[in-house]
């Protein structure tokens, strides 16, 4: 029997315990047994020997092919410490093989019937002819028909061993087509909604989230400016391989799609070319492969973004329940913990929901500023979450909405947020959204400063200049003063990202200031990677505007996908001789 070749491509990407596609460089051995005792004789494709058994995970995070030990179609590996898992050959390559084996056996038992040796002589004119076959030794000689003619010990053999081939392959096919969806036997969906604190608690208020599909030229030219001015996240779906599929893309690069990222921006697969998947093979690269190559710009993929197009594959879609349980389906289900299309009938969401599958959104850039603004109020009335989709491209092209109604739009956006009346969240935010509770992973431990002084200081640094005050406090009696006589910081790290899974997830980065000397006072905020700075520091200034008023500050920002531990230092503009205090920090999934 030839190498069999695999592992299947199904099998073939690797994810990070958190989720990520992003393995590289990772080494994969090779074991013939499920103990991992006994290196695997493998070869690569070309034939050539694989020294220790071991391959490396290559750029897309996919375990490369090789040419499996003789005779067998598994071999087992554990990556980086992950479980021990079954790599089988290509499913084609298995079904080849076992056909091969089913006709060898029919050949054996042809060659066989035909080697029978033919009756010595006929004896048909003897008087009996029991008797004669008792004569010749052959008593238990009858005319049996050929279908319950005994077969040898070895045909038997050869034959079960077939059977018990074919039925395994069988099962595994079924139980591959009905396993439930999970990944290395880590539930996408539940990792994703942990990495939210399980659900964000909105108080009773709807949820609307901005989602862009690519043309990430105009968006970062444009539109973006907006949003970041107002203190709105926002989503979008990235062709990984832009300009190809994606020609209003060109001149942006993937440093200017990790700045808009630092400044709130949340990042979803919109596949690798935006063109049809007519095969399997073309179904991975647009599905799977995509997101690893945005993972690979130290980018954190969270859903899919079905692609504005008619594909070969229907399933593709997501229009049906039905197109979930297909292989683009399955397939998109299998790499993503979410995904967004047209399967969900109304452009409102019900909050909170358990669906993460094909969710719907409204289209706004054929839209006028009163139409998008009576929708969202309808959605509203219902306590509904509602996503605004638009393809930044289009704004300003006729027929289509202005950037002067889009401005609009988020002006009545932001004055319904700061009005109470709703959340503006990312698009995994408004999954995870729910109006039945308040409560909110903060990753920052101790943040109102109260009940007293001791716990006050529990988890934070602080310097000279930097005193605890015990009365009006925004929340409580106590806050922090950072007084005119020094220039030191308050900080806290904070290790909260490594068991809640949030790295590479976009937060809201709020705080409470106000200014009791003279105008201008300025206080500022930075987050950092308190490990590796260079990956991740984000810091921002506010000024009050009127004295002694407590007034809220905010900003939002995407984590880099590596950073494990975070610091946050809370401090006053060197600059500005005026003292300034803050109170209730948090900052917290979106």
């Amino acid at each position: 029997m030839a190498r069999l070749i695999g592992p299947d491509e199904s099998l073939r990407l690797v994810y990070l315990r958190d989720g990520r596609a992003r393995a590289q460089g990772l080494l994969v051995p090779l074991w013939a047994n499920q103990a991992c005792t006994i290196p695997a004789d493998v070869l690569t494709v070309d034939g050539d020997p694989i020294p220790t058994a071991t391959v490396t995970i290559d750029e897309y995070s996919r375990i490369p092919q090789f040419q499996f030990p003789d005779g067998a179609d598994v071999v087992y590996t554990a990556v980086h410490g992950g479980p021990v898992t079954a790599l089988r050959a290509a499913t084609d390559a298995r079904v080849s093989a076992l056909a091969d084996q089913v006709g060898g056996v029919v050949g054996q038992v042809s060659t066989a019937i035909a080697d029978a040796p033919a009756k010595s002589a006929n004896l048909a004119d003897l008087p009996s002819a029991s008797t004669a076959r008792v004569n010749l030794g052959l008593g238990n000689v009858n005319n049996t028909p050929d279908m319950s003619k005994p077969v040898s010990t070895l045909q038997q053999t050869a034959i079960s061993g077939v059977q018990s081939a074919l039925t395994t392959a069988i099962a595994d096919v079924q139980a591959a087509a009905a396993a439930p969806i999970e990944v290395a036997g880590q539930n996408l969906t539940g990792q994703a909604l942990q990495a939210k604190g399980g659900s964000i608690g909105t108080g009773g208020k709807p949820v609307v989230s901005i989602r862009f599909d690519h043309h990430l030229t105009n968006l970062k030219n444009n539109i973006w400016p907006l949003l970041v001015a107002r203190g709105m996240p926002a989503t979008v779906g990235v062709v990984s391989r832009w300009p190809t599929g994606d020609s209003l893309s060109t001149g942006t690069t993937w440093s200017d799609l990790r700045a808009m990222c630092r400044q709130g921006l949340e990042v979803w697969s919109h596949s690798a070319t935006h063109a049809d998947a007519p095969t399997f093979e073309r179904l991975v690269e647009e599905i799977v492969t995509s997101k690893a190559e945005i993972e690979a710009q130290d980018i954190k993929v969270w859903g899919w973004q079905v692609p504005g197009l008619e594909p070969t594959d229907p399933s593709w879609r997501l229009e049906t329940n039905a197109h979930l349980a297909g292989t683009a389906g399955r397939l998109i289900a299998q790499t993503y913990p979410f995904s967004e299309g047209y399967t969900l009938g109304s452009t409102w969401r019900p909050m909170p929901h358990r669906a993460y599958h094909g969710l719907n959104h409204l289209t706004i850039e054929g839209m006028s500023q009163a139409a998008v603004q009576s929708t969202v109020t309808q959605a509203l009335a219902y306590g509904a979450g509602i996503q605004l989709m638009l393809h930044p491209g289009y704004i300003g092209l006729n027929g289509y909405m202005s950037l002067a109604s889009l401005t609009g739009v988020l002006d009545w956006l932001a004055a319904k947020r700061d009005a109470g009346d709703l959340e503006i969240m990312t698009a995994t935010g408004l999954i995870a959204a729910d109006p039945g509770h308040s409560r909110r992973l903060n990753l920052i431990g101790n943040s109102s400063f109260d009940p007293d002084y001791a716990a006050f200081w529990t988890g934070w640094s602080h310097g000279a200049g930097v005193s605890l005050r015990t009365t009006t406090g925004h929340t409580g009696a106590n806050f922090v003063e950072f007084t005119t006589s020094g220039t030191a910081k308050l900080v806290q790290a904070s290790s909260a990202l490594t068991y809640t899974g949030t790295q590479g997830g976009t937060v809201r980065v709020e705080a409470w200031i106000r200014a009791t000397g003279a105008l201008p006072a300025t206080g500022t905020i930075r987050l950092v990677d308190n490990t590796t700075p260079s990956r991740y520091d984000e810091t921002r200034s506010f000024t009050p505007s009127t004295l002694n008023v407590w007034q809220q500050v905010h900003f939002n920002t995407t984590l880099h996908p590596a950073t494990m531990q975070l610091r946050i230092e809370l401090g006053r503009d060197a600059n500005v001789a005026q003292p300034i205090q803050f109170d209730d920090i948090s900052v917290t999934p979106v």
